[in-house]
């Protein structure tokens, strides 16, 4: 269970890292490297980067609410069920 955490919760970062990436650089009109290094933090805390990951496939991708929410929320919430969260961050888990 260990190692399908881990890996649940760095496919989730990786693919919430490109839809936040792409949502800051279309909303800010700029790339560089705080673009990415902002898309890297928020990719990688639970809450957060489910949060703007979802709102930003609805509104930038054009993504159905359904699916969007599905991926970046349900993801959130299967590894905080799961205790995936906790196996990967250890005591400065948000759940």
């Amino acid at each position: 269970m260990h190692s399908l955490a881990l890996v649940l919760y760095l496919l989730l970062g990786m693919v919430e890292f490109a839809v936040i990436n792409h949502a800051l650089r279309s909303w800010s009109g700029r790339r560089g490297l705080a673009i990415v290094l902002f898309a890297v933090a928020a990719s990688y805390i639970p809450l957060v980067g489910g949060g703007i990951a979802c709102l930003a496939a609805i509104f930038i991708l054009q993504w159905p609410w359904w699916l969007a929410g599905g991926i970046f929320i349900g993801g959130t919430v299967s590894l905080a069920l799961t205790g995936g969260t906790a196996v990967v961050l250890g005591t400065a888990s948000l759940f």
